[in-house]
């Protein structure tokens, strides 16, 4: 549920009426010169491998009494300081994502379908190259702005097939238009709401939700991982005291943290996916 953080939240506002003329993003989609390539031939071929297996329910409760276990175990691992953030279990070692998720029970055909993923983005990868040697990328490319100013057909093919990991951070913002909203509000806009008072409820609500965010993910997991979303999560609550906190924010900014690895730009995209969509 959500905390308020002490003011009435306005009543919505009525939908503006759609303009008679189309603007759909096939009118924006501009056909990139790459040799066209899909995930579609990866899942298909996935599930083949699986034999398109539907989990039973005997599966599913022994999966959660399993992952209930783990957690007990690294809670009390990372007690007694046993744990040692490299995420190792009682006897084996589970491989991390990108971003710090264990990648646990993984099958053959799971195996064989992310091989055939890192390949793909590998792949296109590359195409993105120009970006990382400078090519400049848009402040603005919400969908508000692109309304007025129509991004690069290409660009938004290449953003359309998939981001590269170390690209994410700047598209996202870019995509988001975070740097624009940070540029047009007051000046030390975050640091100013860092120091304004918040409701006891709020915070009290938000340090519950701190230790339980990604219980699993060493690299949220860290104090000062829980104490940039603290900060990130008060400042909006403060932001848009309508709203205040509701359970399933953490979530949101713990991962945009473990993307952007930027605190205050994880505020701002915080704000433009909470208060424009």
């Amino acid at each position: 549920g959500c905390v308020s953080a002490g003011v009435v939240a306005p009543a919505p506002k009525k939908a503006p009426e759609p303009p008679e003329s189309s603007d759909s993003d096939d009118d924006l989609f501009v056909p990139s010169t790459a040799a066209p390539d899909s995930d579609d031939d990866a899942l298909d071929s996935y599930l083949r491998d699986r034999g398109h297996r539907e989990p039973s329910e005997e599966a599913d409760e022994t999966e959660v009494a399993d992952m209930a276990q783990r957690r007990e175990s690294r809670a009390s691992r990372r007690s007694t300081g046993a744990d040692n953030n490299d995420d190792v279990g009682d006897g084996d070692v589970a491989p991390l994502d990108l971003y710090g998720f264990p990648l646990r029970a993984l099958d053959d055909a799971a195996i064989k379908a992310r091989a055939r993923c890192a390949e793909t983005a590998s792949r296109r990868s590359k195409r993105w190259q120009a970006y990382r040697e400078g090519k400049p990328l848009p402040d603005d490319l919400s969908h508000e702005q692109t309304r007025v100013s129509r991004p690069d057909g290409a660009l938004k093919t290449l953003m359309r097939k998939g981001v590269p990991h170390d690209l994410r951070p700047k598209v996202w913002i870019a995509a988001s238009g975070a740097a624009s909203k940070k540029t047009r509000a007051p000046r030390a806009y975050y640091k100013r709401l860092r120091s304004l008072p918040v409701e006891k409820a709020v915070r009290d609500q938000v340090d519950i939700d701190l230790v339980r965010t990604f219980p699993e993910n060493s690299r949220y997991n860290t104090e000062v991982g829980r104490e940039t979303l603290r900060r990130v999560l008060l400042a909006y609550a403060r932001h848009n005291p309508g709203t205040g906190y509701c359970q399933g924010m953490n979530y949101v900014g713990a991962f945009l943290w473990l993307v952007l690895r930027d605190e205050e730009m994880v505020f701002w995209v915080m704000v433009f996916l909470l208060d424009d969509i």
